[in-house]
């Protein structure tokens, strides 16, 4: 089987959040199964660009890396190329695999599947959810009403992680269908990633403007007075750890 994977960020993009880690995870357990995986992304990192010879480092034997030029910001990644190149690996692939919503290259990644009558799958990461709905709202409604919403709409199926990410969806009206599949975690590439001298190890965002962080204690001292991952909705909030009264996973961004 062959899979077009399209991602607006790709390690070694850095600097995007999460999406990015998910698509790199996720793209790298279907080549691991045994399917063909082409992935579709920006030439983008944080503050600079990546040359096609820098994404070389991720690649697997069923794992291809196919980066475009952005044109301007960083983020959305418009780009006058990315339609040719999704395109041109489409016309061979048995599905696609669109992985965010709001920018560029996956509203452009949706229309050509939809338009080549190719099953596709579009994952919301969470970018409807409440909490994310109030950052940048006004802007994120009218992006919701112009695209959006089509591009979910006319998805094979919309992947959440969640019921409530579902709830979500359905609250703002998207019909489905859905499919419910949990993130995975690899935990030594996570505490590879965090600083040497952390405590912790953290995933999502600590602070409240951009939702919720979960905590990983790392060290025994703290697993045993604060064994399990914690939810919060920022660093303040943040439960203190019953061993050294740090704040596991947070105190250290």
């Amino acid at each position: 089987m062959r899979c077009t994977f399209i991602a607006t960020h790709y390690p070694p993009s850095t600097g995007f959040g999460g999406v990015c880690e998910s698509s790199f995870g996720l793209s790298r357990a279907l080549a691991r199964a045994g399917i063909d995986v082409a992935v579709v992304t920006s030439d983008a990192t944080k503050g600079s660009r990546l040359s096609p010879e820098a994404f070389a480092a991720v690649e697997e034997d069923s794992l291809r890396i196919h980066p475009f030029r952005h044109l301007f910001n960083e983020r959305s990644c418009f780009s006058l190329t990315a339609r040719r190149v999704i395109e041109d690996l489409m016309a061979d692939s048995d599905i696609v695999h669109v992985n965010g919503i709001y920018t560029h290259p996956v509203t452009v990644a949706a229309r050509a599947a939809k338009r080549a009558g190719k099953p596709h799958i579009v994952a919301c990461r969470n970018g409807l959810d409440p909490w994310m709905m109030r950052i940048k709202r006004t802007k994120k409604l009218l992006g919701f009403k112009l695209y959006v919403k089509a591009d979910l709409d006319g998805a094979t199926c919309v992947h959440v992680t969640a019921q409530h990410e579902m709830d979500a969806c359905l609250s703002m009206g998207i019909r489905g269908p859905f499919t419910i599949i949990p993130n995975g975690i690899h935990p030594p590439r996570i505490l590879k990633s965090s600083r040497s001298r952390s405590r912790g190890a953290a995933l999502a965002r600590p602070k409240r403007s951009k939702g919720r962080a979960i905590s990983f204690p790392t060290e025994p001292a703290e697993r045993s007075g604060y064994p399990d991952p914690r939810l919060a909705d920022n660093y303040e909030e943040a439960p203190r750890c019953a061993a050294c009264g740090c704040r596991p996973g947070l105190s250290e961004l």
